[in-house]
């Protein structure tokens, strides 16, 4: 899941090979988990190294998508994530994190954090309008505690900005979209949810990212996308576009100019908890797999 979806320009871009897919048709063997791809709702014992094949099998044979996985912590979800992405491609597999912050602390979560969330929710509803380029994952793994957590209302129509090139952009209304978003206007980007603009070039360094990407206009016009170091500020062309999720806690409210549909950001230490938690919004997309340890 793409963050800044950036597409690099070059033959490291190609898609991903999925060398260990042709092995996860072995669990039509299996009568339990051939009960499980099927959609059959049953308790099965699992040991822990073939937890990530069992979910892999699912989500690519099973008649439902995603698989939505709770598992205990943080920690194990991280793991969980990575050995299913060997399985299916890490495009196929997303972590939905918990808010670092316990509640009604007044501090808000960390800006990745809240963009993970919300980009997934926006790719999930896109998913559910039949979107052809929805880009959900097959599998969603999740800490409880992140699936326990209230959402604000309607977060799923937060959509994120969208820049690529040789669009033609009005600077002004992109940085009050970013804004709105819940990015911070700073002299030079150096942490994520941070945007600067000098002239034609704004730089802005997205919440679900790795690193910051530059903008350069020509008049109205995308000249050119570039994604930079902030310790040096060397670059590389990034070929097609870029997303840029939000990096505060966002609720909608009434479309902008420009007609997209903008979010008000508050801090999550207002003491107003949304209507649905994260696990009945992401059951109603798919299946939920949950797994304990014994």
């Amino acid at each position: 899941m793409a963050s800044v979806v950036q597409d690099r320009a070059g033959p490291s871009r190609r898609a991903p090979a999925r060398p260990l897919a042709a092995f996860l048709r072995l669990a039509n063997r299996d009568a339990s988990l051939a009960g499980l791809m099927a959609g059959a709702e049953r308790t099965v014992a699992i040991a822990e190294p073939a937890q990530a094949f069992t979910v892999a099998a699912v989500a690519e044979h099973g008649a439902r998508r995603p698989v939505v996985v709770a598992v205990p912590s943080a920690t194990a979800a991280a793991r969980l994530t990575h050995e299913i992405g060997a399985w299916l491609g890490p495009d196929q597999v997303a972590f939905f994190p918990a808010w670092e912050t316990l509640p009604f602390e007044r501090v808000s979560p960390g800006a990745e954090t809240m963009g993970r969330r919300l980009e997934l929710m926006w790719r999930l509803r896109r998913l559910r309008d039949g979107a052809p380029d929805a880009g959900a994952p097959a599998v969603i793994v999740s800490p409880v505690r992140a699936l326990l957590q209230r959402l604000g209302p309607h977060v799923e129509d937060v959509e994120p900005v969208q820049v690529a090139g040789g669009q033609e952009v009005d600077l002004h209304r992109l940085v009050e979209e970013l804004v709105g978003l819940g990015y911070r206007r700073e002299y030079q980007v150096e942490h994520r949810g941070e945007l600067a603009v000098r002239g034609s070039i704004v730089d802005v360094f997205p919440s679900t990212a790795a690193g910051p990407v530059r903008i350069d206009l020509w008049g109205d016009e995308v000249d050119r996308l570039t994604e930079f170091s902030v310790a040096d500020q060397r670059s590389w062309p990034i070929s097609t576009r870029s997303l840029f999720s939000a990096a505060g806690n966002c609720c909608p409210r009434p479309k902008s100019a420009s007609g997209r549909p903008r979010c008000a950001t508050r801090s999550l230490g207002a003491r107003r908890p949304g209507p649905a938690g994260g696990r009945d919004e992401l059951r109603r997309h798919g299946v939920v797999v949950a797994l304990a340890h014994r």
